[in-house]
């Protein structure tokens, strides 16, 4: 086997670090011994655990989903969102990229890719530095995030079809990308981390009182409407909010020219 001349060797070592594209901002530092441990992952877990209590016995292999879950992720990177960007269009500065690229979050279901968004610029955590963050997907606590937009489009765009009853696959994926300008090509970069769960998918148990057209009980300001109604219709309506395809619904109310026709407590 021929020897490579010292020479070569020199030129291919610079021609080596000559490509690699250094950090234009310092991020957090990665002291965690569970970060440092599952860097490139992204993990899931229910509720909000802070990362200095999360432990590998935490991590979710399996989860029961409803809409009173609180299902959460914890991303873990080996860098920031800054840096990853600056490796796409290494001639911008730090106040640019941020405000040009950000995370593309990929969702598959049992393998498939159902749903793919470019989040925001002015969406998530500290760009500079943060090197991991908590996303919560769903909750029952009130929490305005992005995510939880993030996570109702994902649902909205084929995930409510694909998370049918049963057990299925879902797999996050985190890309960094960035658009330099209006009319140029989204760049996307290399996988920052990944992850995937499994969820059980169960519909919920839904009464006869549930779905049954409620009287309306007396006591109404309103003058009582004798006109006929599709009885079937407000059923449906009310088996909908019971499987919470229809949200945050509280009670039904029909009025029809002036006068109260249906009045319910869901």
């Amino acid at each position: 086997m021929k020897q490579i001349p010292a020479l070569l060797l020199s030129h291919l070592f610079f021609l080596a670090a000559f490509g690699q594209i250094k950090d234009i901002v310092q991020a957090d530092e990665i002291i965690n011994p569970l970060h440092k441990a599952n860097i490139g992952r992204i993990t899931f877990m229910n509720g909000n655990i802070p990362l200095d209590q999360y432990k590998q016995s935490d991590f979710l292999a399996c989860f029961e989903l409803t809409h009173t879950s609180n299902l959460n992720i914890r991303v873990f990177m080996g860098n920031s969102i800054t840096n990853y960007l600056h490796q796409l269009a290494p001639d911008l500065a730090p106040e640019a990229l941020v405000k040009k690229g950000n995370f593309q979050f990929s969702f598959y279901v049992d393998k498939k890719l159902i749903y793919k968004e470019n989040i925001h610029y002015g969406a998530g955590v500290n760009k500079n530095t943060a090197t991991t963050f908590r996303v919560p997907l769903t909750s029952t606590t009130g929490e305005d995030w992005w995510a939880m937009y993030l996570w109702d489009r994902f649902k909205l765009n084929g995930g409510e079809k694909a998370l049918t009853e049963g057990t299925h696959i879902l797999k996050i994926e985190i890309r960094p990308y960035i658009k330099v300008a209006e009319n140029s090509e989204i760049k996307t970069g290399d996988l920052i981390a990944a992850g995937q769960v499994k969820l059980k998918i169960k519909s919920p148990v839904i009464m006869a009182r549930q779905i049954a057209v409620q009287p309306i009980q007396p006591g109404s300001d309103w003058a009582i409407s004798k006109e006929p109604y599709n009885k079937k219709k407000i059923e449906a309506l009310n088996i909908a909010v019971a499987r919470y395809e229809l949200k945050e619904i509280t009670s039904v109310v029909v009025i029809k020219e002036g006068k109260l026709l249906i009045e319910g407590i869901l």
